[in-house]
């Protein structure tokens, strides 16, 4: 992930290349998101970038060629170390946990990718924090081992 702010300059064009992507700088702020594992996605906050020769609108994002409104806020919260859940699947946000976290998972409970959560969890909190925060839905639960995080299915309540 990556965010710029880039004054425009005609003789000096500002490109980013990325995925299949190029981003061309008309004067702006953007954030890109670009993980292999993951759809790349463009979202404008201001001023105006060309994506593909797409030309996009401040608060535009596009993935896979296709242009549709983003959530400002969501989409750069990682900037204030923020994650903003909003009918999130468990799946999408065990991935971005292994990126921040640097550590592994492993899905033992399948069902649970499909569970969706909603909030705000901070990115600088320990990851037991974040991982509490989802446990506390009493939906999944962890196991974790080093560097690895086991998805289980919660213990019946007797």
């Amino acid at each position: 992930m990556a965010y710029f702010k880039v004054k425009h300059d005609a003789a000096h064009p500002f490109y980013v290349n990325y995925a299949k992507e190029t981003t061309e700088d008309i004067g702006t702020e953007f954030n890109i998101h670009a993980y292999a594992d993951e759809p790349a996605s463009t979202t404008l906050i201001t001023g105006s970038i060309k994506v593909n020769a797409k030309l996009l609108k401040p608060g535009e994002q596009i993935t896979n060629g296709n242009i549709t409104v983003a959530n400002l806020a969501e989409v750069t919260a990682w900037l204030q170390d923020q994650m903003i859940l909003h009918h999130e699947k468990l799946e999408n946000i065990m991935r971005n946990v292994a990126r921040i976290y640097q550590v592994n998972v492993i899905w033992q409970y399948e069902q649970s990718k499909q569970f969706t959560f909603g909030g705000f969890v901070s990115r600088s909190k320990k990851l037991a924090n974040v991982l509490n925060f989802m446990r506390g839905t009493g939906q999944v639960d962890f196991r974790v081992e080093g560097k690895n995080i086991y998805v289980i299915k919660p213990k019946e309540k007797k």
